[in-house]
């Protein structure tokens, strides 16, 4: 081809572009509706649902702006309505029927997703159709999400201003509230200032999103003060507000039907508050965590190979797999650290007994768990706080030693402080270890904890029988306390039964039993001359003279052995007698079996234990209280099983 051929070649093209350009020009108002009318179509055909759009106008080749904006499912709420709306479609991909912005711009209006019960106005978005595709659960947890974030991020275009937008979900009877002052995205890079009416705060972000490869990061905060997340509290009881949140999505890759996300989240002065946690606020200088997630076809697992709180360093992996009932496995690992520095790092508030306190040496924690749903037993728990060169320098706000001389203490009950006395020979109701009747201090020991004198404070094998019959139950039957923890509970902490709570108490059992700051018989004694006994009844001795009007050391095989079955729940002794002040039949097992134990104790002989009856006689105060309530009840009622007295009984 020669030169002059080649230019009548590209002045031809270039004329049937310029045609081309110039009709496309003068037909968009026509391209323009006939693409609406694709799009309005579309939601007709896939969605069932109306989507209306008015006084349009036309700017350039693709630009569209108009009014009275909205997308309503057919017999359903309103999803969404915007008094002014524009945008710039993709031309190119709008061509071939693949409708995409270039950009998005949507003012005055509202958001109104509504769930009542199983019926909503806004999943249609994810179904096409009458195939429930997205809800389909057989499709697998990482092929749902990938999806949803796939079609979320193919959506969103690479310019978009939202402002003075208000959503109100409603779901069933409660309503939240928040309104878009503005958003803005432009070149990956987001702006945000959210008003949340209920927290009265106004919330502010800023940071990337890459659309191609469907990462995003970013900062959240209050614009005034710390943000409070919002609605929390109204679902579930929780306070949870922060100074500043960083966050990012650094890794987004779906294959053979599993979604692995990878990121890290961080927050700054993190407050926390709930019930069940404490009835005290925790506070975090810093939460940081490096996070992997992977969701396959019926199981999610979340992995940390860094996760701090304050200082504490932490990795671990937890999955949760809905096969049979559902598979349940955590692996918590604390690495080897400065043992100062643990305790330093306790949020404040959390564990007021150990603020202060002084060490030094190293400490590492390792828990592993494992439940099959499907087969209980196969229930494994394992729990183990390690040191090395562990030592107490001075104790803070609370002296885990005091129990080493006399004391005072201070019975609560609710919450209030109904009865203090000495624990110690001042008191003329304490009775030294000693002067106990052996039958009473092995019968407790039998049914309360069996190895007290040998564990370290804990017993997992305990716990783990407490576990499953408590997940049999479905319910909270029964606790896995040792002594040890029963008694810090009473000497040193609330009765509150928080999370933090019981995390406390294992923490002081630890440095009590680990560093011996108390002999074991001295811990027994305090034991026995504190724990409730009995209607307001505190202290072995008082316990012996109001039900038998005689002195501890004097206390029968038979006597004893009641004594300790009351221990669990000493307030319903009455409901162990029938209306002739008789033990009732619930009881013959718990008799028989700590008989046994104690043969094989040596506490008792083989005559003795031939002759237990469960029989006793009340003569002291105690006995008011039966022959007023004979009202019968159900051995279900005690936390006693009437075929095993306790977990720690010793075989």
């Amino acid at each position: 081809m020669n030169f002059s051929k080649l230019q009548r070649v590209v002045v031809i093209l270039a004329v049937l572009s310029s045609i081309f350009i110039l009709t496309i020009f003068l037909l968009r108002a026509s391209i323009a509706n006939w693409a609406l009318g694709k799009v309005k179509e579309k939601f007709r055909t896939d969605y069932h649902a109306t989507l209306s759009f008015n006084n349009i106008s036309v700017h350039g080749l693709s630009g569209i702006s108009g009014k009275e904006f909205y997308i309503v499912q057919d017999n359903k709420d309103t999803l969404t309505k915007a008094e002014a709306l524009s945008f710039e479609l993709d031309l190119f991909h709008a061509l071939t029927g693949d409708f995409r912005f270039k950009s998005f711009s949507i003012r005055d209006g509202y958001f109104h997703p509504v769930k009542k019960g199983k019926e909503d106005n806004y999943s249609f978005l994810l179904n096409k159709g009458t195939n429930h595709e997205s809800s389909d659960t057989s499709k697998g947890y990482g092929y749902m999400l990938n999806r949803l974030l796939r079609s979320s991020f193919k959506a969103l275009p690479p310019k978009l201003k939202i402002s003075g937008f208000n959503c109100v979900f409603i779901k069933d009877q409660k309503e939240f509230v928040f309104i878009i002052k503005k958003f803005f995205l432009y070149d990956q890079n987001y702006r945000s200032s959210i008003e949340i009416p209920d927290t009265h705060q106004v919330v502010l972000s800023e940071g990337q999103i890459n659309k191609r490869k469907r990462l995003i990061s970013g900062n959240l905060y209050g614009e005034v003060s710390s943000m409070e997340v919002p609605f929390l509290n109204d679902l579930f009881q929780l306070d949870f507000r922060f100074d500043t949140l960083t966050f990012n999505l650094a890794e987004n890759r779906f294959s053979d039907e599993k979604l692995n996300l990878k990121g890290k989240i961080k927050f700054d002065a993190l407050k926390i508050k709930h019930p069940k946690l404490d009835s005290n606020e925790l506070a975090f200088k810093k939460i940081a965590v490096n996070y992997f997630i992977s969701l396959e076809k019926s199981s999610v697992t979340f992995e940390s190979d860094s996760a701090y709180l304050n200082d504490i360093c932490l990795n671990g992996k937890a999955t949760i797999d809905r096969k049979n009932q559902g598979i349940y496995s955590l692996n918590l690992n604390m690495p080897e650290m400065e043992a100062q520095k643990f305790f330093s790092s306790l949020p404040v508030g959390l564990f007021s007994s150990l603020e202060g306190i002084k060490v030094e040496g190293k400490l590492s924690y390792q828990l592993n768990f494992y439940l099959d749903r499907s087969m209980i037993d196969s229930l494994k728990f394992s729990s183990n706080f390690s040191e090395s060169g562990f030592k107490v320098i001075s104790y803070g706000k609370t002296d885990f030693s005091k129990m080493n001389n006399p004391f005072v203490h201070t019975a609560f009950e609710k919450g209030v402080a109904v009865k203090s006395f000495t624990v110690g020979i001042d008191n003329s109701e304490f009775t030294p270890i000693d002067q106990i009747s052996p039958y009473l201090k092995n019968a407790v020991l039998c049914s309360e904890d069996g190895s007290f004198y040998w564990h370290k404070g804990f017993r997992e094998d305990a716990f783990v029988m407490a576990m499953k019959d408590n997940i049999r139950k479905g319910k909270f039957a029964r606790g896995g306390s040792t002594i040890s923890m029963q008694l810090v509970k009473n000497v040193f902490l609330t009765r509150e039964k928080t999370i933090a709570r019981k995390v406390e108490e294992a923490l002081i059992v630890w440095i009590i039993e680990n560093k011996r700051l108390t002999g074991k018989e001295r811990m027994y004694e305090v034991y026995l001359n504190i724990i409730e006994w009995g209607p307001g009844i505190y202290g072995i001795g008082n316990a012996s003279k109001f039900y038998f009007n005689k002195k501890p050391s004097d206390l029968t095989i038979e006597e004893s052995i009641f004594l300790a079955s009351i221990v669990p729940q000493p307030k319903a002794f009455k409901y162990y007698f029938d209306g002739g002040g008789k033990l009732k039949p619930f009881l013959n097992q718990y008799f028989k079996k700590i008989g046994t134990l104690l043969l094989r104790k040596e506490i008792i002989t083989e005559e003795e234990n031939n002759k237990i009856v469960p029989l006793v006689k009340l003569t002291g105060g105690a006995a008011q209280y039966v022959f007023q309530d004979s009202l019968a009840i159900d051995s279900s009622f005690f936390q006693q099983d009437e075929t095993l007295p306790s977990y720690f009984i010793k075989e």
